[in-house]
C-alpha cells in the first residue's frame, strides 16, 4: 500500500507491506500530492505540487519525470498497457509510463457545460477507461462514463456519481452521497446490469473534489480513510508556541485567513468557505451550490469581499453573504488567488502554463483584466504575498533546487533578496511590514525587515517547533494576527490519520451485490 504522509513537516510518499507494521518513506517524493500504483506493483506514479507527473521504482528508488502540467487533485491511473492516464486542462490525457508524447483522450463538451473529466480508471487490459464528467456549475452535477479507447465511444453508465472503481468480482463501485455504492457491471457492453446498492458508509471525503480517500487493489482488498480521518481544529499559537483553542468544532479546515478587523476568520472546509465569528465561535457558510471546489480564500483589504478558487476559475463574493458570487474577469481554471494589494486593486495569483511550472501573475480587479506574469521561470513559484505598504512581494521558489522564500519590489525592478537560508515556504507578512514569517517543516521562522529602496534582512530565527497541518507546499496554511503576536494554525485531531484496510473486500461486495 502506498500513501502520501507528513512526518516532522516533510510531505512525501510512504509504502507499507500489509504483512509488516513499519512504513517506509520514499526519497525524492517530497511535495507529492497524489499517488497511484503500477499494475505489477513494482513502481509508483505520483503528481507533485509543481504539477509534474513522475514514476518511482520501488526496487531502487529511482524517480523519473514522465510529463508536466498534470492536475493532482483529479486522479490518475496506470493501465495494464503501461500507459498513464492523467488530467490536463480539464480533459483526460495518456502518456507512456516510460515517457514520450502525450495523447489527448477526451475533449470537454461546452454544449453539455462540461467543466472537468476526472478520476480515470483503466480496466479491461487497457481497453476501457472509466471516468467522471463534472458538468454545470452546481454540485452533484457529475456522472460516471465509460470510454472505449479503441473506438472513442463514450457512454454514461451512472447518473449522479463520482470516483469509479472496477472490482475484480465484476462490479462497478462509485461514490455518491457520502457512501460507496456497487452494481454488477458488464465491461464489454459498458453498462450496469443490476441494482445499485450502498456497500460502505462513513468515508472521509476530499475537501475540494467531493471524492473519498479510497483505493481498491486488483486482488480485491479495499483501503480507505474513515469519516473522522483528516479532521482538524483551529488554534491560536503564540510566538512562544503556547496553544489556545479557537473552536471545538472539528472539520477538515484549510487555509484560514483573518479578516482585516481581526474579528472574523474565513476558512475552507469540505468544499465550502465558512466565516467564523471568533468571539461567538460560530460558523456561517459563505459559498453556495453555485460554485464547486471552493478553496484558497483571500480577503480584500477593506474586509467587504472574499476571493476564492473554484473549478472554473477565481471568484469573489460579499463577505456578509449577500448577493451572488462573481467570476473574476481574466481568470482561468486552475488559477489560485494569493493576496490583494493594499489599495484593493491588484490581485496576485498563481497560474500554471504548459511552458512552465506554476508562476506568479497579477491582474487588476477594477481596470482592464489583463493578467501579466511577475515571476515566471522554469522553477516552481508560489505563495505570493503583498507587503502591507504594497511596495514588496514575498514569495517561495525552488529555483535553487530547494524551496526558499524571497522578497522583491513590486511592481519592479526585477531584483530579489533571499529571506530564508536553509529552506522555507509559506511566507506571510507581519501587518506592520517589519517581519516576514515562513515555515520549514514544523518550525515557524521569522526574519526582520528594514529599509526602503534597499532592504536589510536579519538572520532567520525560530519562534516555535510544533506539528501543525502543512497542506500546500507554498500557500500558507496559517495566518498572523494584526499585532503579529499569535498565529491561527490548523491542528490535526488525535488519531485522525488512520487508514482502514479490508482484505478480500470483494467477497463482501459479492454478498451484498450478487452479479447473477
Amino acid at each position: 500500500m502506498a500513501f502520501v504522509g507528513v512526518f516532522r513537516g516533510l510531505r512525501q510518499l510512504y509504502t507499507r507491506r500489509l504483512d509488516q507494521f513499519e512504513t517506509v518513506p520514499i526519497r525524492g517524493t517530497e511535495t507529492a500530492n497524489a499517488v497511484f500504483m503500477s499494475p505489477d506493483g513494482r513502481s509508483l506514479g505520483l503528481i507533485t505540487a509543481d504539477l509534474s507527473l513522475k514514476r518511482v521504482s520501488l526496487a531502487d528508488g529511482l524517480v523519473t519525470t514522465v510529463e508536466h502540467d498534470a492536475e493532482f487533485s483529479a486522479g490518475a491511473a496506470w493501465g495494464a498497457d503501461d500507459r498513464i492516464t492523467f488530467v490536463r486542462a480539464g480533459a483526460l490525457w495518456q502518456v507512456p509510463a516510460s515517457g514520450g508524447p502525450a495523447k489527448q483522450l477526451t475533449t470537454l463538451d461546452s454544449g453539455k457545460r462540461e467543466l472537468l473529466h476526472a478520476w480515470p480508471s483503466v480496466i479491461a487490459q487497457g481497453r476501457i477507461l472509466l471516468f467522471v464528467s463534472i458538468t454545470g456549475s452546481s454540485r452533484g452535477a457529475s456522472h460516471v462514463e465509460a470510454l472505449s479507447l479503441a473506438t472513442g465511444r463514450r457512454r454514461v453508465i451512472v447518473e449522479s456519481g463520482t470516483f469509479p472503481l472496477y472490482a475484480p468480482s465484476g462490479h462497478l463501485v462509485f461514490f455518491r452521497d457520502g457512501a460507496l455504492l456497487g452494481a454488477p457491471f458488464d465491461v464489454d457492453r459498458m453498462e450496469v446490469t443490476g441494482p445499485v446498492v450502498r456497500v460502505l458508509e462513513n468515508l472521509a471525503v476530499g475537501t475540494t473534489m467531493d471524492a473519498p480517500f479510497a483505493a481498491l487493489s486488483n486482488a480485491g482488498s479495499l483501503a480507505y480513510a474513515p469519516s473522522d480521518a483528516g479532521t482538524t481544529r483551529l488554534v491560536w499559537v503564540s510566538r512562544q508556541g503556547v496553544e489556545q483553542p479557537i473552536t471545538e468544532t472539528p472539520r477538515r479546515y484549510q487555509y484560514p485567513r483573518l479578516a482585516p478587523d481581526g474579528r472574523r476568520t474565513v476558512v475552507a472546509a469540505d468544499g465550502d468557505l465558512w466565516i467564523q465569528d471568533i468571539a461567538r465561535a460560530t460558523f456561517t457558510r459563505l459559498t453556495s451550490e453555485q460554485t464547486v471546489g471552493n478553496a484558497f480564500p483571500v480577503w480584500t483589504p477593506d474586509g467587504t469581499r472574499v476571493l476564492f478558487r473554484t473549478l472554473t476559475g477565481m471568484y469573489w463574493t460579499a463577505a456578509d453573504g449577500s448577493g451572488h458570487p462573481e467570476a473574476i474577469a481574466g481568470s482561468l481554471s486552475g488559477d489560485l488567488p494569493c493576496s490583494v494589494s493594499r489599495d484593493g486593486d491588484t490581485l496576485a495569483f498563481l497560474r500554471q502554463t504548459a511552458q512552465s511550472s506554476r508562476d506568479i501573475y497579477v491582474l487588476s480587479l477594477h481596470g482592464q483584466p489583463r493578467p501579466r506574469p511577475v515571476v515566471s521561470t522554469s522553477a516552481f513559484e508560489g505563495g505570493a504575498q503583498f507587503s502591507p505598504d504594497g511596495h514588496w512581494m514575498a514569495y517561495a521558489s525552488d529555483e535553487s533546487g530547494q524551496m526558499q522564500v524571497y522578497v522583491r519590489p513590486f511592481p519592479g525592478p526585477d531584483r530579489r533578496w533571499p529571506v530564508s537560508t536553509h529552506g522555507g515556504t509559506q511566507p506571510m507578512w507581519n501587518r506592520n511590514g517589519k517581519e516576514i514569517f515562513y515555515r520549514i517543516g514544523n518550525k515557524m521562522m521569522v526574519v526582520d525587515v528594514s529599509g526602503s529602496a534597499d532592504l536589510t534582512l536579519s538572520q532567520p530565527r525560530q519562534l516555535f517547533d510544533q506539528r501543525y497541518v502543512f497542506q500546500n507546499v507554498s500557500l500558507a496554511n496559517y495566518d498572523v494576527s494584526s499585532d503579529g503576536q499569535r498565529f491561527v494554525m490548523v491542528k490535526d485531531e488525535a488519531g485522525s490519520g488512520r487508514l482502514n484496510v479490508v482484505l478480500n473486500w470483494t467477497e463482501e461486495l459479492k454478498r451484498l451485490v450478487p452479479t447473477r
